[in-house]
């Protein structure tokens, strides 16, 4: 399957199969338009470069998720998920989600929006769509993860453990991480208590600061609550976020993005994350997202399938994560990650990274650099025998002669000088097709050199990257920062931490505008 030497001297086509006739639009109009239920259902992920056959994924297999990886520049967005954005809305009966941490163009609003159109044209039904952004003074609609009627729902450990989860307030299983990680819990847990009527995030910062300064009464040992003063500032950075916090009484309320919803009504929802201007919020709130559409989902009959597009992924990986690979096929949600290399995805942890290799069967390496990512491969590639012919030279006195012996050798199937000038191509890439391999994906679990091109012209290319934020509209509001609620803190009765505490164990507050570490 893979095949080195017939790729490298091979003429390269203009165009891949059927985009030369028509463009790609036309191409992804045949499909849906077929009369063979194989192609119906089909997604073109471009051809094999061995022999120039189209590579067409059966949507179902989607369902095992997808992972593409790529160096800055290497064509993972605009060749790789770009083209598989608009397959997925061409659809018209599933809700996409774009999570955008990169979010330094509108590019990929733009391919939604072409698609969005394209499908209207088609079908005279043109999905509603909803867009969510941190930066400031741009139109948004309101997003409040607490609004979602599964929320109250929930035992209150479990809210607590998503809310922890979410936030980055949980560091691991060994024995110092996991006292911080069970004090965050104790204390959210106490917070949430509080409040069993409309949630919001400025209102759980609030609890979180009477529990943590000792305003109020709590079960909580000393200790614990000097020990979560973590998830204050946390929830904090939430807190401010107007678009965030829209309660009830808002007028826009009833156009917020509703995470249930997108299981009920196919949708697309962009949220615009940049980690270059929001960093300590674009990856909390992009898990956000994937915690609360997981407990959105349960219990929700007759769910239409949700796609999430995640580019940059390693912005919100985080070792927690790995329940969402492993759960969201069975709530049907299907995963679309992209990021840059599989280091980037070691640094947050190895269980994170070996959930992504066990459930991703969809993966496509446009780049290949790092050594993690070329060990992988060669690993991946396996070997192929190869017959080795070897010569000896004898001299004697009948004069000179020579014997062959044939013998069969393994070699890499995938070597390092294979990756590297896969690499160099622009048009070319390293696909590996696992899972259930209906339809026409039959590639039998190996790696295969893929060809992969612009989908759309230079012109409109430059077009999408510079696509206009939409305009503030009905429904929508400009986000802006709020003004956290402060509490009145008990005077302390005295600065010495030894003093003993209340009668019902409860002891003096803690000042947080004075708190340093050091003081522990």
């Amino acid at each position: 399957m893979f095949a080195p030497n017939r790729f490298r001297n091979q003429p390269r086509p203009n165009a891949p199969f059927g985009i030369a006739r028509g463009g790609f639009p036309r191409l992804i109009e045949r499909l849906r338009r077929s009369d063979r239920p194989l192609e119906q259902s089909a997604c073109y992920l471009g051809t094999v470069a061995a022999d120039g056959s189209p590579i067409l994924v059966d949507r179902s297999l989607l369902r095992e998720h997808v992972h593409f990886l790529g160096d800055t520049g290497g064509g993972k967005t605009s060749t790789g998920v770009n083209p598989l954005i608009e397959q997925l809305i061409s659809f018209g009966d599933s809700t996409v989600i774009i999570i955008d941490l990169k979010g330094d163009s509108q590019e990929m609003l733009a391919s939604a929006h072409a698609a969005r159109d394209r499908l209207a044209a088609r079908t005279g039904h043109q999905l509603p769509i909803r867009y969510f952004s941190l930066e400031t003074n741009r139109a948004t609609h309101a997003f409040n993860p607490f609004a979602s009627e599964s929320w109250l729902k929930m035992p209150l450990q479990q809210r607590a453990s998503v809310l922890c989860g979410a936030c980055g307030l949980f560091y691991g299983t060994n024995y110092g991480p996991a006292f911080f990680s069970s004090s965050n819990n104790a204390v959210v847990t106490a917070a949430e208590r509080l409040q069993m009527k409309e949630r919001t995030f400025a209102t759980l910062h609030r609890d979180l600061s009477q529990v943590v300064s000792g305003s109020i009464r709590t079960d909580l040992m000393q200790e614990i609550r000097r020990s979560g003063i973590h998830p204050v500032e946390a929830i904090g950075r939430l807190a401010s976020v107007a678009q965030l916090n829209v309660t009830s009484e808002s007028p826009i309320i009833n156009d917020s993005i509703d995470l249930a919803d997108c299981f009920r009504t196919p949708q697309i929802v962009y949220f615009h994350l940049p980690a270059s201007i929001t960093a300590d919020s674009s990856g909390v709130v992009a898990r956000l997202v994937a915690y609360f559409l997981m407990c959105s989902g349960q219990g929700i009959k007759n769910r239409r399938q949700v796609y999430v597009v995640v580019d940059e992924f390693q912005r919100m990986a985080a070792d927690n994560l790995s329940a969402l690979l492993q759960l969201s096929r069975s709530l049907d949600i299907s995963l679309v990650l992209s990021n840059q290399s599989i280091e980037d995805l070691g640094e947050r942890g190895s269980g994170l990274l070996n959930v992504i290799e066990t459930n991703c069967h969809i993966r496509q390496w446009f780049t290949v650099s790092g050594r993690s990512d070329l060990s992988l491969l060669e690993t991946l590639g396996g070997h192929r025998e190869v017959e080795d012919i070897t010569s000896s030279v004898r001299h004697g006195k009948g004069g000179r002669s020579v014997s062959y012996s044939t013998r069969t050798i393994k070699v890499p199937r995938i070597t390092v000088d294979d990756a590297l000038y896969i690499s160099n191509q622009t048009d070319l890439s390293i696909m590996k097709i696992t899972g259930s391999r209906r339809g026409y994906s039959q590639y039998r679990g190996l790696p295969f050199v893929a060809r992969s091109q612009f989908h759309i012209t230079e012109e409109e290319y430059q077009r999408r990257r510079n696509f206009p934020w939409p305009e503030l509209r009905e429904g929508m509001m400009l986000s802006s920062e709020l003004q956290l609620e402060t509490t009145q803190k008990p005077k302390r009765r005295s600065p010495d931490w030894s003093v003993p505490s209340d009668a019902d164990g409860d002891s003096s507050g803690i000042e947080l505008s004075n708190w340093t570490p050091e003081g522990f």
